[in-house]
């Protein structure tokens, strides 16, 4: 480790237990240059050992002073680093997903609700014609999803995505050209003032833990009939 490299370069003795995880080097620049600003400035000094205690001490105090909820366990797998644990004991989950036909450009949309127990309170599909891509058509299903929880009274929901991208982009607030109108009227359903839910989120989950709504929205595509994608619109 970098410190134990600091201890013998410079023939300290040996730092106690560091107990931090993240990246030291901000911390360390930032201690060399304060203590060079108070030798130029203050006319004081410190040792190279006092410079790099000053640096752990910092990257310590910031550390504890985030949020638990920032700190996410190294056990945890993939799909649950980008699902946090659960914040509230009442949160309602949602996976959502679209099956997108590009000769037809119909796309079958999905969504499936469960609870903290993964038991499953609710499930619904709609297929929707004039759809110009997949990630549309992943956007359409997550505004779907979104109505039906508002429809349902779900004020607590976790909606998951096996479109990291579209994910990112919600949670970011950023709306591409293509998508501007669905991403605006999920922003305003998930975000505003106005919003029917106390707390909304959006999280990845990977293709093949979100099989029930992939073959649910694939269903959709080939069996039901097809309804205008603007007539849910917020």
């Amino acid at each position: 480790m970098f410190f134990e490299k600091l201890e013998r370069s410079w023939n300290l003795t040996p730092i106690p237990p560091y107990g931090f995880t993240g990246n030291a080097l901000p911390w360390i620049c930032w201690a060399i240059w304060t203590s060079r600003n108070q030798r130029i400035f203050e006319n004081r000094s410190q040792s190279p050992e006092e410079t790099a205690l000053k640096a752990i001490q910092a990257l310590k105090e910031w550390e504890i002073a985030q949020p638990p909820s920032l700190k996410i366990p190294k056990s945890l797998t993939t799909d649950q680093q980008h699902d946090p644990m659960v914040l509230d004991p009442s949160e309602i989950f949602c996976n959502t997903d679209a099956s997108w036909s590009h000769t037809s450009k119909e796309t079958g949309l999905a969504w499936i609700f469960t609870n903290g127990s993964a038991t499953e309170i609710f499930r619904g599909s709609i297929k929707q014609s004039a759809v110009s891509s997949p990630c549309m058509g992943e956007a359409l299903a997550i505004r779907e999803a979104l109505l039906q929880a508002a429809t349902n009274h779900y004020s607590i929901i976790c909606i998951r995505t096996d479109s990291q991208v579209l994910a990112q982009a919600i949670t970011s607030r950023q709306k591409t050209t293509e998508l501007y109108g669905i991403l605006s009227d999920i922003d305003e359903l998930a975000f505003s003032s106005s919003s029917p839910f106390i707390n909304c989120r959006f999280t990845y989950i990977s293709r093949a833990n979100n099989g029930p709504a992939d073959g649910l929205a694939k269903a959709c595509l080939v069996a039901q009939p097809v309804v205008n994608p603007n007539q849910n619109s917020v």
